[in-house]
């Protein structure tokens, strides 16, 4: 999805904050002391010039696995509109050439009703494991019940581990660590006086518990930092909905300095919400899809919270082949980057990590 034209706004883009529209882990010294707000916001730049440091510790599995030949597998989207979901389904079809399995893509469309009628049909189908490529289990059991009798393995994508519905396991990236990274950049960025919009999609969990960690690094750590409104919206209705949503929040509340999209997708239509709404505001959003580092690049987007979705599609195929040779599924936390416009890679596109995860899996199946 695109932004259907350019923010015409002058010298720092979208930016405003109250220290200028530097970059905060590039402030002189001395930047971070206590201000009026009484809020020392060192500690916050500290941690922003860590995030955007390359990320070059590998958190995946270090015992190899030879995966079994000729295997059917099914990866699932939650929908087309999600960049993240569609690009962990493709991971998964990838690996798959590597280890010789038949990988199926099937568009969830953004329905629970047919992300369920999916994970039967892929039961029916006989397929010996399925992937769900950010969708909650919870919404599934009618599905993981009937894969659960067949004896057919289910990996989760995206989605952190939740009571309830169970799966034979996960991939996905710390969540609340993400949320703490991005409250951190608004804490540094503002000089602690941020006032903020944060937008909330709460169908799916691993957006819900971000923003979890946004609002309690704030609470925690910036006194002169206040959300002051919330907004609510859908992914099948963000299209038609969001940007008016952005508009009148921002009408109606002239002192927002930051607003907060769950996911890139979100923020294309957050932008459209500013750009109606003829305000500078610093607009922060989060998973690293190309709309939202080509809008770093373009000055439209203050700082992006970056992960690698085709990551997770051979994490996920890595577990799958130790659910199916009985070998202990060994967690994966996927790597987080945080962005902005003087570290977002040159070349167009999302960011692919900072080592060679394919050349790493490989290796362990022997490949």
């Amino acid at each position: 999805m695109k932004i259907f034209s350019p923010l015409r706004l002058a010298a720092c883009g979208l930016l405003l904050t109250l220290a200028a529209c530097s970059d905060p882990a590039a402030a002189p010294a001395g930047s971070t002391a206590p201000n009026d707000s009484g809020t020392d916001t060192s500690a916050a730049t500290a941690a922003v010039t860590a995030a955007k440091a390359p990320q070059t510790t590998w958190t995946g599995p270090t015992t190899p696995v030879t995966p079994p030949a000729g295997r059917r597998i099914v990866a699932i989207t939650c929908g087309s509109q999600g960049y993240g979901c569609v690009q962990g389904a493709r991971g998964v079809a990838a690996a798959g050439q590597v280890v010789g399995w038949d990988v199926s893509i099937v568009d969830g469309k953004g329905d629970p009703s047919v992300w369920n009628a999916a994970v039967t049909q892929a039961v029916t189908d006989r397929a010996d494991g399925i992937v769900l490529a950010a969708i909650n289990p919870a919404l599934v059991q009618d599905g993981l019940a009937k894969a659960k009798a067949a004896g057919v393995p289910v990996v989760v994508q995206f989605i952190p581990e939740l009571p309830g519905a169970k799966v034979d396991a996960h991939v996905t990236t710390d969540h609340l660590a993400g949320g703490k990274t991005l409250a951190d950049w608004v804490i540094a960025d503002s000089g602690g006086q941020a006032k903020v919009l944060l937008l909330e999609e709460p169908a799916f969990p691993e957006l819900v518990r971000r923003n979890d960690g946004i609002r309690a690094q704030l609470q925690a750590s910036c006194p002169g930092c206040t959300i002051v409104s919330t907004t609510k919206f859908s992914i099948g209705t963000m299209v038609q909905q969001l940007p008016g949503l952005v508009t009148t929040a921002l009408q109606s509340h002239p002192e927002i300095t930051h607003i907060l999209a769950p996911f890139d997708s979100s923020g294309t239509f957050a932008a459209q919400g500013i750009r109606q709404a003829a305000r500078k505001v610093a607009l922060v959003s989060g998973e690293g899809d190309p709309d939202g580092l080509t809008r770093l690049r373009k000055g439209e987007q203050a700082a992006d919270l970056a992960t690698v979705p085709a990551w997770a599609g051979w994490a996920a195929v890595d577990q799958l082949a130790r659910l199916f040779t009985g070998a202990a599924v060994q967690p994966h936390v996927l790597p987080q980057r945080l962005f902005t416009a003087d570290n977002v890679p040159a070349e167009q596109g999302s960011w692919r990590g900072d080592l060679d995860y394919a050349a790493q899996f490989s290796k362990l199946w022997g490949k």
